[in-house]
């Protein structure tokens, strides 16, 4: 008997895939919009009309990939003209999602990266992440990450741009000046230079093209998890953890409860929690393998933000979570409902060793 096989993401209800793809780039946009309109509002139309073309440079370029790979990539088929050549890549690039791919990259990008930058990212994510592994679905590594890491940051930092563009962001001066040791003094005086927590959370910073956005995340992950398209307990469990993490951290710094705030609230945290995080094709199947790659994830990227010169943590921590996919996935799937217990102890040891190993290497490293 021959069955059927199809590459995730597995559909269990009655939604499909095209819908899960509509709805996460309607949130996308939203965010998108969102983050322009605040741009616009708190640093003026220069810095909007760069974002806005790294936006449209990403996005041109992820359609591009996909069409002159299917135009080369035919499988045999005949064609009477290159038109009709042509016609035949759209249907394949529409199901491969380069939009959605290119709006999580560019969102995850400075304002300051160079063009060159966006287009090599975007290469890397649309082509080397994902068209060779067989497209959509057959893919191992978040293809926005492989493409934020290779082009948004090992080449974005070759070219210093104009200071309109740039400008110290919250990450980039703690990591710089305090290696996150901060006191009650040094740390509530920082957060105060920035207006305080309600202007970081509406983005009144400079950072990432989505970090205006952050209000917006929160919303389009409430839409998202309305649609049944995403599983809500990779960001809550993933937040929580970093939150619980930092937290303990405070307590040995001897600060206060304003120190996993700052966290949450510094870089593309949230943005890749909701975005880069959930996507159903490179993380677990089952809902306690998320847990632990959430748990794992909030602990790798601790351990690079408090010991690495990238303050930007989120994309190296999910490519390196990637690679254990497929052995978490193979350790919780014969975990059945009835086994509460041992899920409960699985996530238990998840969380201390998570702790354990981020609070030690920091400690230790110092």
């Amino acid at each position: 008997m021959r069955f059927a096989y199809k590459p995730s993401p597995h559909i269990k209800a009655r939604v499909s895939t095209k819908d899960i793809l509509n709805t996460v780039l309607i949130a996308l946009i939203f965010v998108t919009a969102w983050s322009l309109v605040a741009q616009f509002i708190n640093f003026g139309t220069d810095y909007v009309l760069r974002s806005a073309l790294i936006i449209a440079v990403a996005c041109v370029v992820a359609i591009l990939t996909n069409v002159v790979f299917y135009l080369v990539k035919t499988d045999g088929q005949k064609f009477s003209s290159f038109v009709e050549r042509l016609k035949s890549t759209v249907p394949k690039t529409k199901k491969g999602a380069p939009l959605i791919t290119a709006l999580i990259l560019a969102l995850s990008l400075p304002v300051g990266t160079p063009i060159y930058a966006v287009i090599i990212a975007t290469i890397f994510a649309e082509f080397f992440a994902k068209l060779l592994f067989g497209g959509f679905g057959g893919n191992v590594f978040n293809p926005a990450a492989v493409g934020l890491v290779v082009g948004g940051i090992t080449f974005g930092s070759q070219v210093i741009l104009p200071d309109v563009y740039a400008g110290a962001t919250p990450l980039a001066t703690i990591s710089g000046l305090y290696g996150w040791r901060l006191t009650d003094a040094t740390g509530l005086g920082f957060i105060a230079g920035y207006g305080g927590f309600i202007p970081m959370l509406f983005g009144a910073v400079r950072g990432s093209i989505g970090d205006p956005a952050r209000v917006a995340v929160l919303i389009a992950l409430v839409f998202m998890i309305y649609k049944r398209v995403l599983d809500w307990v990779v960001p809550a469990v993933y937040i929580a953890t970093v939150v619980a993490i930092t937290g303990l951290f405070s307590l040995y710094l001897g600060v206060g409860i304003w120190y996993p705030t700052l966290h949450v609230l510094s870089g593309g945290l949230l943005f890749g929690a909701v975005f880069m995080a959930t996507d159903p094709v490179t993380t677990p199947v089952n809902r306690q393998g998320r847990i632990l790659f959430a748990i794992f994830l909030a602990m790798v990227t601790l351990v690079i933000r408090f010991n690495s010169s990238h303050t930007e943590s989120m994309a190296f921590s999910i490519l390196i979570m990637n690679m254990f996919v497929p052995l978490i996935d193979r350790k919780t799937a014969n975990i059945t409902k009835e086994s509460t217990t041992m899920k409960a102890v699985g996530v238990c040891i998840a969380f201390v060793i998570a702790i354990s190993v981020t609070l030690g290497l920091t400690i230790t490293l110092g």
